[in-house]
């Protein structure tokens, strides 16, 4: 969306300016308008002969005179659709009858400025309005939890800001594709089956179109689900030479290119391609090719846990204490090693985001878009930096950033396993880069909230958010995610039906290509069980929740302790068994994804 080339086919038919209110002083000014408007077919991003009349407005406005006569102007806006119908049903094209919501953000500036928002001469303020970012910081850590913290900030390849691990494997796994792509062995737009012939998917348009960036950027349509490998403990219930046959199981949960689905899985199938086209295995290729030239001394994909260097992992448990657990068990050699297995420190990183911002240093266009791609998050501010992470599960809005005079591009990725979350930020125009890391899966995601409470530092927000009342909010909510499961499954459920003799559900059910299994148990012909994989070490007691479907929900410390993600709704914690003709058990279906249809979600009983 930019205000330069407004897209052709896309005409605001009527728009209104409702309010406008402008400040007096030359700092950002808030301008609120409504939009009313019959849109083209195409989206709903036709907004710039709007975002014309607010400017028109402003700068006919007495003091916008003087202020667009002598400085440089420049407007951003933000849209949010409140409601859409069809119309012209009987035509192939149907217009969308559109209200909107849509924030205005004029920025005047001198025009002498410099391009650097961060000049020399303003490090110094930088560091002390960071180094005054302690006491929230400390606030956020304690109402979330968060035994340790690390935070590392760079501006122009020169630390500025530390408090001192997490993973972030998929931006290093984008960028070793990159590399190749460098050294000729393969292209953006290479198809997978050419390098990965076994490709087999059951959406054969992935099999035919499906391309590097495809998988980058999370584009194929597929499931998702890490239920099929993350187990309890932090078991990896399948092996790495399995990645091929479970990614050709993946069932569809949407269309392929029509709609972003965060996966694991197509970076696994990445990784498999860096291998095959370098030679050499995942871990030996980021060495050789990022790590040493960064001089990245603590970052590897394969893991030391003797080292005593090393944060040790936490669960927060819902009075806020804080429970030990084991290491991480994904690492070169296992499933999701390309997604999820690269240790590093905020030293190292800050050096891989130094390298990454010098790529990014260029003119790019100032759009207010949310994108991800290649490894990263994409966002022009203002915007609502979203995304992945547990925080917008748990609190009714996620704050909107608005920056300070100079807007600014956000390039950044989230990463977690059941034991630490990280946040890495690029902020190309400032010539920033920072990494926050915690060592637990706290209440909400601290290292989220601390994230952008930096962000809006450094762009000099002239609407900060509360950061701490927001991690309050997630945490107290968080806390009581597996009791509101609980309870939404006691007002669905039907009283009064009986389920089947328990030896009609006792048996091994089989899905995800013959990969994955649950097997039911039957304990002292008193109550079921549920094994995944069969293993003792993923086993679930099992309660009848209304005819022929049981829930596995257990108590939110104890899923925490077992090293389970503890965001997961109520539809995870059932499984529906299923009968043929003959009234005999022959299935179970488990909704382990959001969205995806329960046919497709269903074991075989063998």
């Amino acid at each position: 969306m930019t205000l330069s080339r407004p897209h052709s086919r896309l005409v605001v038919r009527r728009s209104r300016i409702v309010e406008i209110s402008m400040g007096t002083a030359a700092v950002p000014i808030c301008v609120s308008a409504r939009l009313q408007a019959h849109m083209g077919w195409t989206g709903l991003r036709a907004v710039h002969e709007a975002v014309l009349d607010v400017r028109a407005v402003v700068c006919e406005a007495e003091e916008g005179k003087r202020l667009c006569a002598a400085m440089d102007v420049r407007f951003c806006y933000l849209i949010e659709r409140k409601a859409h119908v069809y119309a012209r049903k009987s035509t192939r094209h149907p217009l969308t009858l559109g209200e909107f919501s849509c924030w205005i953000i004029v920025f005047i500036k001198q025009s002498n400025d410099v391009r650097s928002p961060v000049r020399p001469d303003r490090i110094t303020e930088l560091v002390s309005r960071l180094q005054n970012l302690n006491p929230t910081i400390h606030a956020i850590c304690t109402t979330a939890g968060a035994p340790g913290l690390s935070i590392g900030v760079l501006h122009s390849k020169h630390f500025i800001h530390s408090r001192h691990y997490a993973s972030l494997s998929k931006s290093l796994t984008a960028s070793a594709v990159g590399i190749l792509v460098d050294d000729g062995k393969l292209s953006w737009t290479t198809p997978i089956r050419s390098v990965l012939p076994d490709l087999d998917s059951q959406d054969n348009i992935v099999n035919e179109q499906a391309t590097v960036v495809d998988l980058l950027s999370h584009n194929t349509g597929l499931a998702v689900s890490n239920h099929w490998w993350n187990g309890a403990g932090g078991e990896v219930l399948l092996a790495k030479n399995a990645t091929m046959a479970a990614f050709n199981a993946l069932p569809r949960n949407g269309k392929f290119r029509n709609k972003f689905y965060y996966s694991n899985w197509g970076y696994c199938l990445l990784g498999e391609m860096i291998e095959k086209l370098s030679g050499m295995a995942y871990n030996a290729f980021l060495q050789k090719r990022i790590f040493i030239p960064l001089q990245m001394k603590r970052t590897s994909a394969v893991h030391n846990d003797s080292d005593t260097n090393l944060a040790k992992p936490f669960a927060i448990l819902d009075d806020k204490s804080a429970f030990l657990l084991p290491y991480p068990k994904v690492q070169e050699g296992t499933l999701m090693a390309p997604a999820q297995a690269v240790r590093s420190s905020t030293n190292d990183m800050l050096l891989y985001s130094s390298a990454l911002m010098e790529a990014y240093k260029s003119n790019l266009p100032g759009t207010l878009e949310a994108t991800y791609g290649f490894g990263v998050y994409r966002f022009q501010l203002p915007q609502t930096i979203a995304g992945v992470g547990c925080n917008p599960m748990f609190v009714k809005s996620m704050p909107n950033i608005v920056p300070g005079p100079h807007g600014g591009l956000v390039l950044r990725h989230h990463g977690s396993v059941a034991r630490y979350t990280s946040f890495f930020v690029l902020l190309p125009e400032y010539d920033v880069a920072f990494f926050v890391a915690v060592n637990s899966i706290g209440l909400g995601d601290p290292a989220g909230w601390i994230a952008q409470l930096i962000i809006e530092c450094v762009v000099e927000t002239p609407c900060p958010s509360d950061y701490v009342a927001l991690a309050h909010e997630a945490a107290e909510a968080h806390a009581d995610r597996q009791a509101s499961n609980a309870r939404s499954l006691e007002e669905e459920r039907k009283e009064g039906t009986q389920p089947k003799p328990l030896t009609a559900y006792v048996g091994d059910y089989v899905g995800l290509g013959g990969l994955f299994k649950i097997q039911i148990r039957l304990i002292d012909d008193a109550y079921l069980q549920l094994a995944f994989q069969g293993l003792d070490s993923q086993v679930f007691d099992l309660q009848h929740y209304q005819h022929d479907m049981f829930t596995w929900v257990i108590p939110f410390n104890e899923l925490a302790k077992r090293v389970r993600f503890t965001f997961a709704g109520p539809g995870v914690y059932k499984l529906n068994f299923m009968a043929n003709a003959d009234s005999e058990i022959d299935r179970v279906c488990w909704l382990n994804e959001p969205g995806l249809p329960e046919g497709e979600s269903c074991l075989s009983k063998q």
